[in-house]
């Protein structure tokens, strides 16, 4: 059986959890395609740990990845 990783980044506004919340328990769930395993990474930024010193969009990016 092979596992195949999929990187996933869900923009979205910490004012709005909730619908982030349940997008990610839909997606970071366990999945099968055939014999093969599905693993989702979350790359989103976490809300313990946000990003607030972000001057432009190369920086932002750096802190993401």
């Amino acid at each position: 059986m092979s596992t195949k990783q999929i990187h996933v980044f869900i923009s979205h506004s910490w004012a709005y959890s909730e619908h982030y919340d349940r997008l990610s328990e839909w997606i970071f769930k366990d999945w099968r395609l055939g014999q093969a395993s599905l693993v989702f990474c979350d790359f989103s930024v976490p809300k313990n740990d946000p990003i607030h010193n972000a001057n432009n969009d190369l920086q932002l990016k750096n802190a993401i990845l």
